[in-house]
């Protein structure tokens, strides 16, 4: 917008510009038009407006700062009205960027808590495996306990079944001395 002001007030003043270069060669101003004794003095175009420069100096000065402060108004105004604009459009700006700063939070929210679920599985089933592990390991321990009995039993009744083997051949021993000896005429 103040652009466009500075852009029209150029416009203004090459069409001022325009307008008193076809009103000034058709214009006559004078110097003393109604002084008894004097001939007046007549000038023509922008020849007058060097002679009458005092005129010129406070028409420059009064339409200018009048101009001058209407542009200042109007200036403001614009200002204004585009740092309104400016404003209107940050804070769109910030509303979408706010809106997609919280669609990706409830995003990230969403997968962290996907994450958690899953982490909470997994730990779960690792304690159902864990225990599983412990189960079969507690059950391979009685399994593992009662072979060594189961061995250690075997092992007992061959030791004793030798033992009654080796007691039975001594017995058989000494009856087959004892029967030798009788077979000999041997008394005992």
């Amino acid at each position: 917008m103040r652009w466009f002001l500075i852009a029209l007030l150029a416009c203004l003043l090459g069409g001022l510009w325009w307008y008193l270069n076809s009103v000034m060669p058709s214009s006559i101003w004078t110097e003393h038009y109604h002084v008894p004794g004097v001939e007046p003095v007549f000038y023509y175009g922008w020849g007058a407006a060097t002679r009458l420069w005092p005129v010129v100096l406070v028409g420059v000065l009064v339409g200018g700062g009048l101009i001058w402060l209407l542009f200042g108004w109007f200036y403001v105004r614009a200002e204004k009205a585009d740092h309104q604009r400016e404003i209107r459009e940050w804070e769109q700006t910030v509303k979408e960027t706010e809106k997609h700063a919280l669609a990706e939070f409830e995003e990230r929210r969403t997968a962290i808590e996907e994450l958690r679920v899953q982490s909470y599985q997994r730990i779960e089933r690792a304690e159902q495996l864990v225990d599983a592990v412990v189960q079969r390991e507690q059950t391979l321990d009685a399994t593992l306990a009662a072979a060594h009995t189961e061995r250690d039993e075997a092992n007992q009744k061959a030791r004793n079944t030798r033992f009654a083997y080796e007691r039975k051949v001594k017995q058989l021993a000494a009856i087959q001395q004892r029967l030798d000896n009788v077979t000999r005429g041997e008394h005992v």
